[in-house]
């Protein structure tokens, strides 16, 4: 971003996702970027002494917490742990760890794994599906799965579920933790 707007590129926008230790150079690129740099949210730009209204030039929230607040002050539903999942039938999700740490659960903690997500459309992602069906019947959990597929209503999803899981370890800031948080 900086080499692109040195050439005189003035279409740049820059998100910062990094509580790095060089706060000097955010604080200069933000003073470089002015309105173009935008950051995850109020504590980050606090985190680099950048000054503004709470929200100003941060990433906006992806579902708005209106739209889940009645469900935060609902007394807490029978059944058992909601564990939610969001995310492609890709193996970089690594739902095969979810899977296994729910059959790991002691017997008598009823949970189960709600899962919004779907295959990307190629034979590796199929594939990948299908092993994870497999999986869930060999662990004797697949009764306790539900794969939901494509899910348009994330909002209803995420009330839908007491909490989420998100097993890739090459996600640090996956867009659903964004949403669900």
């Amino acid at each position: 971003a900086l080499w692109l707007h040195a050439m005189g590129e003035r279409r740049v926008v820059v998100s910062v996702h990094w509580f790095g230790r060089q706060r000097w150079l955010y604080r200069w690129a933000a003073g470089r970027f002015g309105s173009h740099l935008i950051w995850l949210g109020p504590a980050m730009r606090r985190h680099y002494g950048i000054t503004g209204t709470a929200w100003e030039n941060c990433i906006p929230d992806c579902v708005p917490i209106a739209s889940i607040a009645p469900s935060l002050a609902s007394p807490r539903r029978e059944g058992g742990l909601r564990i939610g999942g969001v995310g492609g039938l890709v193996r970089i999700k690594q739902w095969e760890l979810v899977l296994r740490a729910l059959a790991a659960l002691p017997a008598d903690l009823p949970a189960r794994l709600l899962h919004a997500g779907d295959e990307d459309g190629t034979p590796s992602s199929a594939a990948y599906a299908r092993e994870l069906r497999e999986l869930a019947a060999q662990l004797g959990i697949d009764a306790r799965v539900e794969w939901r597929g494509g899910t348009r209503d994330m909002a209803a999803f995420y009330a839908d579920v007491d909490c989420l899981v998100v097993a890739s370890r090459w996600e640090a800031s996956s867009v659903a933790a964004l949403e669900a948080i």
